[in-house]
């Protein structure tokens, strides 16, 4: 900086020592719009990259990644200092290796700043890790520290290559807005609203899971889909994700050089929802949106009208239920029956044809033991006019257990919570 004026050439003459410290720099880039992965990464880094020391947007070394996703470095000085090439995936990893996270500054012609949020930066689909290290997410319960790749430049290893564990072929990072998908799922083509509220479909993912070394399901929310160009071509279509879901059960995944492809498909989740009116969403829906009706959510199910329903037998079961189910079912491979056939014991309740008129309906009936409520009254024994008149007991030699699961975990796939019955 030529303009300063802190210490003048005379005055560093008369110097015994002079110190100048070198903080660590972040170089930042920006990916915009639709772009070839994992090619982005060197073409931002060949236009925007480092080149030479010279500059603000110099630096002491460049890197490449090498189609066997190998990081390749190399200097970009000659002399006798080292300089780091610190790649990162969470903030904490590198703050606890250094302790210079909070030092370090990007720089570019309006200025210095501090490293973007994590939700800003790009880091789910560079996997850092060693082999017997498990993927970095931190959005799991459990939180696994996230990993630092240190490679180390000197006048007598001015380059260096070093080996990643794997680079995601297609990744959706947790946070993000949009997916691109292959083919269009049948949305609408721009965000629709009903009596003021935002119109949602949900989405199923079948991904694989690399810490667990199974395949997993999940839900998002999405709104509509749009076509999607690269180079005046269609290549695909963006899924809209709904801004406003909540995304605490859900993880970043990706199709990674082991496991298949990621399987987007429409579906339906269960958030809270009473077991009765869980069941009336599953017998009208037909595609979501509302289109038959208030419980017309998902875009799999019995697609019947409501006016076919003793919506009123349905309500009164859940007003008598304790419980609320939480999770998800499958998309287009669901068993729409055994969901239901589920539920239906878990209130203790059947579904019957209830003649209305001169139509029937379908109708909630529960069964088992009588509730004080429903009961008319009581017969004794000395009412039976059979001598000796009928006789019941209960019998404790043979017991049925039913436990009911519910409360599901999408992340760690298992259920939280559970009720047991004796029967």
């Amino acid at each position: 900086d030529s303009s300063a004026t802190t210490a003048t050439t005379a005055e560093m003459i008369l110097a015994l020592e002079v110190y100048l410290h070198g903080e660590p720099e972040l170089k930042q880039f920006t990916l915009d719009g639709l772009v070839e992965w994992p090619k982005a990464i060197n073409d931002t880094l060949i236009n925007d990259g480092p080149s030479s020391m010279a500059g603000i947007d110099g630096g002491f070394l460049q890197w490449r990644l090498s189609p066997d996703n190998e990081v390749i470095a190399s200097a970009l000085y000659e002399g006798q200092t080292a300089s780091n090439l610190l790649l990162y995936n969470d903030e904490a990893a590198l703050n606890n290796y250094y302790d210079v996270i909070w030092r370090a500054r990007a720089y570019d012609s309006e200025g210095s700043r501090t490293s973007v949020s994590k939700e800003s930066r790009l880091w789910y689909p560079i996997d850092l890790g060693a082999d017997d290290q498990a993927l970095f997410d931190d959005n799991r319960p459990h939180y696994v520290e996230g990993y630092l790749k240190k490679i180390e430049i000197s006048s007598l290893q001015p380059s260096s290559v070093d080996q990643l564990k794997d680079v995601a072929k297609a990744f959706y990072q947790l946070g993000d807005r949009r997916l691109l998908v292959e083919n269009s799922l049948g949305l609408p083509t721009s965000q629709q609203t009903i009596g003021g509220n935002v119109v949602t479909f949900d989405l199923v993912i079948t991904y694989y899971d690399r810490n667990t070394q199974s395949t997993k399901q999940q839900v998002l929310q999405a709104t509509h889909e749009t076509v999607a160009t690269f180079s005046s071509a269609n290549v695909g279509y963006y899924i809209h994700l709904y801004a406003n879901q909540v995304l605490t059960e859900n993880i970043s995944f990706g199709d990674w050089s082991e496991g298949d492809r990621a399987l987007i498909t429409r579906g339906g989740r269960f958030n809270n929802e009473r077991p009765a009116t869980a069941i009336l969403k599953l017998l009208c829906s037909g595609g979501g949106a509302q289109v038959n009706n208030e419980y017309d959510v998902f875009s799999v199910g019995c697609n019947l009208a409501l006016s076919n329903i003793d919506e009123d037998s349905f309500l009164s079961a859940d007003a008598a239920s304790p419980f609320t189910v939480s999770g998800q079912f499958a998309g287009v491979d669901a068993d729409i029956r055994e969901i239901i056939d589920s539920l239906l014991k878990l209130i203790g309740a059947v579904m019957i044809m209830r003649r209305d008129g001169s139509s029937s309906k379908i109708a909630l009936v529960p069964i088992g033991g009588d509730r004080a409520p429903d009961v008319a009254g009581s017969i004794s024994a000395d009412q039976w006019l059979t001598d000796p008149p009928p006789h019941w007991d209960s019998y404790e030699d043979i017991v049925t257990q039913i436990k009911y699961e519910y409360d599901y975990d999408a992340v760690e796939d298992k259920y939280r919570s559970e009720v047991i019955f004796n029967n």
